[in-house]
Parts: C-alpha cells; structure tokens; sequence
C-alpha cells in the first residue's frame, strides 16, 4: 500500500475528525460568551462583588416573610399546647 492510497483512505477521517473539532470550539466559545455576561451580573470590573439591589430587596422580604411565618407557628405551636393540656385534663378526668 502506498502513501497516496493511505491519503485517500483517509482524507475523509480528517475532514470529519476537523469539523468535529470546529464544532466543538464554538461550543466552547458559546459557553464562554454566556458565563461572561452571566459573571458580570455578579462581579464588578474590578472583581468586588457587584450590587443587585432588585435581589437584595427580594431577599430582605423573603427573610421578613420567613420570620413572620416561623413566629405564626411558635404561637400556634403554643395554642396546640394549651389545648394539648386541655384535652389531657378532660380526659383524665373522665377516666377517674
């Protein structure tokens, strides 16, 4: 076998092998555009953290939302336990 047949053999291996690798860089250049405009929504130029007042608000009514649900459950909690106590009362009661 000879180096011409070799090449010819071949030559469709290294285009594909070629247009593989060009689709993956621009893949790889895709993914890079899209995690650069997504980091400059997160550091600023000079790599301090950037300032996302529409998340920080929605944070901050998230933390007053949770603090209002956990103190709605602690009274509740409380009632339960009072009429826990109530019924206990009734019952031993009953039983004597």
């Amino acid at each position: 076998m000879n180096f011409t047949k070799l090449t010819e053999m071949m030559f469709p291996v290294l285009v594909l092998s070629i247009g593989w690798l060009l689709s993956q860089i621009s893949d790889i250049q895709h993914n890079i555009t899209v995690l650069n405009s997504k980091i400059s929504l997160v550091v600023t130029s000079d790599n301090n953290q950037a300032v996302n007042t529409g998340a920080e608000l929605a944070r901050e009514k998230l933390r007053m939302d949770l603090e209002k649900d956990i103190q709605k459950n602690r009274d509740d909690i409380g009632i339960n336990r009072e009429n826990i106590a109530i019924l206990q009362e009734r019952i031993n009661r009953i039983v004597k």
